[in-house]
């Protein structure tokens, strides 16, 4: 970490300040806190799943932020949320002028050991380029005391803290030891988590960049072109073996792609001998700031108003007529000295005598010299800990701003989904609920001057003086006041609804939860994929897991029903490697593995196992990753129904505890190894599963006569364009792949994030014929899974570039396939529904089988809910449009007065002072109160 300049520097005046982001609540585990400045921002603490909603909800702009201070322990509990973080952020700088990419920097993250090894492990989904990413990784071992600064920018003075667990002797809780290694294997093994990292963001890479090459010194498998002599075009063949290209001669030169840099790194070395329960703190430091400008002073000193003043308030010296020197200092008032605050994180007790024996040396070296505040983030049992109370006891002049999983409530932190949801849950209550939470705010007792509750945006500003304001801190969600603002209209439709009766149907106690049902990120309203499938007698199925399904799961269920469902949940299925349905896995496997341990230590062990299914990328990545964190599930990989474990070897259903007499999956047109999947249950059930993909004839037949059919519905009709362009369906698509299926029932979901609340339900019209894709090889040459925030926007230019890509995908539209007259020319997804039993997905939305095929009844008043919602939500931008309106109105006002005030002042001082000049003035003044 360098310092740039000298720290002693000072600035100009300027004001900044922190403001909380999340604080710990069921979907927001993680405290994070964002540093302003005007010109850039700095993310603090723990960032975890919902972190990035959070954002979202509260309106909290990533634009000028570039570095992410990564505090407490690596696991991915405390920072599970980062690899969505940085896509996003990664997105936002690809945005930057020159100027802006100048001012703000690479993106950088700070940590501790291991950082490096948990990026690069996501390098089978993670592709950018032009996107440098750095990673500084704070080294306990070689921790010293320093005046100098870890950390230093135009902003700010930092110092990182990386603290050690320290453990009585015969605890019983050691750390397990892991490989042993020199000093300099270490440091080649982080080279290469270093290089791996630099290739995911900022490599040239390019997937239509051909090179030259003789065909035998081509390793193989690979995807070979050849330049037709007569039509120039680019004539594809993969090849597992030369004899694949017999009309190549082994001797031909031929064009082969580069290799995607990233896939020649099969495999990282583990990180077990990287330092283990390390927990990062910092203290940060505004720089020094420049006195006042003093006019006055000036010239009495002989300094004529002009530039000369611009250059002694900035700092700088000017020599005047008569060769005297006026310094800077000479005009100024007194210099504020760099006003800081420290973020401090303590997971556990354990971590506080080392953290309080490095802040007294510290303060000995007075570092902590004009650090007003400790923001604390602690773990559970740690905030009424003696410990604890003896290190307040140990600096009483400072502020304690405590964010602690003990005391924190579980408000409600996506405000907007919760409002929503609550309106939903009037509509059909035993389909839609109220998310859990709890506002219970009775621990603030416990609180004082000193030692202060944190909330979601609370601020504290650090200078030009230190002082705290809540005036940003919004209300809790109150339900029964959301649930009021529904229409009369809305209400009055609900009212005509007719409730059923129990179902006598097959199957009928089955139940289907769609926790997440957006595409690409997270927002306001909906979530990312993920879907719960329970069976009873059977158990649980989760079938993809965006990032915070976990969190989803925790909003639907008190912890105790939670505890069973994770000890009963007998498989995740990962359809493909796209952020946006997987990166939620390893805290639902994380969460598994605690609560199956909690029965097991209470005599109660857990009989079945967890297995992860997915293809060879995902369980690749899960193996790469464990020496971070392990987890107890078993990882089964699948391409094309071929199932096998982690060492390749086949593996028989029968011989594993799955419930399940049938999986079948096939390949779909959407990304690298993108898979559907069909499972037949011990009891008779089939659900299928399109993950993203186009309409599939294969995946029509592996799921005829399914029970459920849940498929992807990315786009309206009527923008099938995009759906091609992008690999996705349409809702009229997913229709007709459903009657090709001959589904009983379909569930639309993951829905394009531009319908935020609700898909267009009217003139939905399944084509006539339906066009298939088919998805690619199973032996596709490795490359990158591009991410959907990418692919969704991605356009493909030059015929050699579209050659290129519908080969290497191998996805190829078969014969059409006419749809049942039945469902031709449909007007609506009401009448459709009548045919077929058809449900649109919400996020939380828990629906039994038997009640798929009434929901198109309620769709009138979810529609004229959301509808009343717009309406409301426009008329308040309008309000505050207005406000913002009149307060830049007043403030032209004002300047306009100050200007009349001084021209005023100017005309009394030649005309010798008239009493004019007192009445303008009070005017002024009257407008400065």
């Amino acid at each position: 970490m360098s310092p740039t300049s000298d720290i002693q520097t000072p600035v100009d005046r300027h004001k900044f300040y922190f403001q909380f982001v999340t604080t710990p609540t069921a979907d927001t585990p993680g405290t994070t806190v964002l540093l302003h400045f005007d010109n850039k921002r700095y993310l603090f603490g723990r960032v975890a799943e919902g972190t990035q909603r959070a954002c979202v909800e509260r309106g909290v702009s990533l634009k000028k932020a570039r570095n992410i201070f990564l505090t407490g322990e690596t696991k991915w509990e405390q920072n599970s949320g980062l690899l969505g973080m940085i896509l996003t952020m990664a997105d936002v700088a690809g945005d930057d002028t020159a100027e802006e990419k100048k001012t703000l920097g690479d993106i950088v993250i700070h940590g501790g050991p291991k950082i490096w090894h948990s990026i690069a492990c996501a390098r089978r989904f993670i592709f950018r380029t032009g996107m440098p990413l750095n990673v500084r990784e704070a080294d306990p071992k070689a921790w010293k005391l320093s005046q100098q600064p870890d950390y230093v920018d135009a902003n700010i003075l930092l110092w990182a803290l990386p603290v050690e667990r320290k453990m009585r002797r015969g605890s019983g809780d050691a750390m397990p030891n892991g490989r042993s290694a020199s000093p300099s294997t270490i440091q080649r093994e982080q080279n290469l988590r270093q290089k791996t990292v630099h290739d995911m963001f900022d490599s040239d890479w390019r997937k239509d960049r051909l090179t030259e090459a003789v065909f035998r010194d081509i390793k193989l498998p690979a995807m070979i072109w050849k330049r037709d002599p007569s039509t120039k075009d680019l004539q594809s063949t993969f090849c597992t073996k030369m004899e694949d290209a017999p009309y190549i001669d082994p001797d031909e030169k031929v064009l082969v792609r580069m290799p995607w840099p990233s896939a020649l790194v099969t495999e990282l070395p583990p990180a077990d001998n990287l330092p283990t329960s390390v927990s990062m703190s910092y203290f940060v430091k505004g720089r020094p700031q420049r006195g006042v400008f003093l006019p006055k002073k000036a010239k009495e000193l002989g300094v004529k108003p002009g530039p000369d003043f611009g250059k002694l308030s900035s700092g700088q010296s000017v020599t005047l007529e008569d060769g005297r020197v006026i310094k800077s200092e000479d005009v100024l008032d007194a210099q504020l000295p760099g006003y800081g605050v420290a973020v401090l994180d303590a997971q556990d007790v354990h971590y506080l005598p080392d953290l309080l024996q490095k802040l007294n040396n510290m303060q000995d070296a007075e570092i902590l010299v004009n650090v007003h505040a400790f923001i604390w983030i602690l773990g559970p049992g740690v905030l009424h800990s003696h410990g604890f109370s003896e290190f307040r006891a140990s600096f009483p002049s400072v502020k304690h701003i405590i964010s602690s999983v003990d005391d924190s409530p579980n408000y409600l932190a996506m405000d907007s989904f919760a409002a929503s949801a609550a309106r939903l849950a009037q509509i059909r209550p035993n389909v839609f609920t109220i998310p859990k939470h709890n506002n219970d705010t009775s621990g603030k007792d416990f609180y004082g001057d000193d030692l202060i509750q944190a909330q979601r945006a609370l601020l504290l500003q650090a200078a030009p003086k230190f002082e705290l304001s809540t005036k940003d801190i919004p209300e809790y969600v109150n339900i029964d006041a959301k649930v009021a603002e529904m229409s009369d209209e809305t209400r009055s439709l609900i009212s005509a609804l007719e409730t059923s009766g129990p179902s006598a149907e097959e199957f009928k106690d089955i139940s289907i939860t769609t926790l997440g049902t957006g595409s690409a990120q997270p927002s306001k309203y909906r979530n990312v994929s993920a879907n719960l499938l329970h069976i009873p007698s059977i158990g649980y199925f989760i079938l993809d897991a965006g990032e915070n399904t976990i969190g989803q799961l925790r909003r639907l269920y008190q912890p105790d029903e939670l505890e069973e469902i994770l000890c009963n949940l007998h498989m995740i299925w990962i359809s493909h490697l796209h952020a946006d349905h997987h990166l939620g896995t390893l805290s639902l496997m994380v969460a598994h593995r605690e609560a199956t341990r909690k029965r097991a230590e209470a005599g109660n062990p857990v009989s079945h196992k967890l297995y992860l299914v997915s293809e060879t990328n995902m369980t690749d990545y899960l193996e790469d990753y464990k020496s971070v964190e392990s987890t107890d599930a078993v990882m089964l990989r699948v391409l094309q129904s071929q199932i096998t474990d982690v060492n390749y070897q086949p593996v028989r259903l029968k011989d594993t505890t799955l419930p399940i007499t049938r999986l079948d999956t096939v390949r779909v047109s959407h990304c690298q190894r993108a898979q559907a999947i069909s499972i037949t249950f011990s009891n008779g059930f089939k659900v299928s599963y399109s993950g993203d993909c186009r309409p599939s004839a294969a995946f029509a037949e592996i799921g005829k006569d399914s029970d459920v059919l849940i498929h992807e519905a990315t786009f309206d009709d009527g923008m099938e364009g995009d759906a091609i362009a992008k690999r996705h369906s349409t809702i009229g698509e997913a229709l007709g792949v459903a009657s090709a299926m001959k589904a009983k029932n379909v569930i639309l979901t993951h829905f394009s994030q531009r319908y935020q609340k609700l898909p267009t339900l009217t003139d939905v019209k399944p084509p006539n014929r339906l066009n298939f894709e088919e998805g690619g090889d199973a032996n596709d040459p490795p490359g990158p899974i591009e991410d959907p925030a990418l692919t969704e926007n991605a356009v493909l230019t030059g015929d050699d570039l579209k050659q290129m890509d519908q080969a290497a995908h191998g996805a190829a539209r078969v014969q059409s396939t006419s749809l049942p007259p039945a469902l031709k020319h449909q007007t609506s997804l009401q009448e459709a529904a009548e045919q077929m039993s058809i449900c649109i997905a919400f996020d939380l939305m828990r629906v039994t089988i038997p009640q798929i095929k009434d929901m198109y009844k309620y769709y009138p008043a979810i529609e004229s809910m959301f509808e009343h919602e717009q309406f409301k939500s426009d008329e308040r931008r309008g309000e505050l449009r207005a406000a913002n309106e009149a307060l830049i109105s007043a403030r032209n006002k004002k300047g306009q007065d100050k200007v009349k005030a001084g021209e005023q002042k100017k005309k009394d001082k030649n005309q010798g002072g008239k009493s004019v000049s007192g009445t303008q003035t009070s005017v002024s003044d009257g407008v400065e109160e």
